[in-house]
This record gives structure tokens, sequence and C-alpha cells, in this order.
């Protein structure tokens, strides 16, 4: 198990082991999950992050220096579920294989708390 300190804005890879993250008292922590194959909608080269987690500006740019801003703005949960809303935007239309993987999922995606449905 290895263990890891997160600051900023990170994309975590899909993780073929436990890792413990650490966490200081009043730390705020808000984090998005997706769907297995979903990543890559959104995350372009998601599948080479295996097991990585990586600052979002290398992976972003631009984009994620801007949404890091304002989600340091936000001080509820609701407002940064709407400020990563407004940046996490598919980078292609959904593939055959993407559309099928929405169908086959009985449930929601979910943000911490709050229901996240394709568009």
């Amino acid at each position: 198990m290895s263990e890891r300190e997160l600051c900023g804005v990170s994309v975590v890879g899909l993780m073929t082991a436990p890792v413990t993250v650490h966490v200081q008292a009043g730390q705020t922590f808000f984090g998005i999950r997706f769907r297995p194959g979903m990543a890559a909608a959104f995350v372009h080269g998601a599948g080479l992050l295996n097991d990585r987690v990586e600052p979002l500006e290398n992976v972003w740019g631009v984009a994620a220096r801007l949404m890091n801003e304002r989600l340091a703005e936000s001080s509820r949960p609701e407002q940064m579920a709407g400020v990563t809303e407004a940046f996490l935007r598919p980078r292609d239309p959904p593939d055959a294989a993407q559309r099928a993987l929405w169908s086959l999922s009985a449930t929601e995606y979910r943000w911490i708390g709050l229901p996240l449905t394709p568009g």
C-alpha cells in the first residue's frame, strides 16, 4: 500500500493497489469518480494514468488552472460541483462503446453526494 498527499487539483488514474491519502484536519477534499471506461471521454490519455496521480494542469493545461481558481473561491460542495460540471464536458462526442456503457449503467453517475447523469 502506498501513501500520498494530494494538494490542488489532481487526476487519479485507475489504482490497482490500495492507496492511503493523508488529509489534514480542516482540509477540504472534493472528488469525482467515473465509472470504468468513462474517464477517457473527459481526460485525454486516461488509460495511461493507471497507478498515477498527476496535477490536472499537466493534463488540461490552462483550463485546470482556471478550474482550480474557481474551486478555491467555492465554500460549499454544491458550489464545487457546479464549478466542476462547467469544466467537465466530454472532449469528443461519445463513441458507440461509451454509449453502450451509459445504457448498461443501472445507477446514475455520482458526485460526492450529488447525481450526475450523462448529457
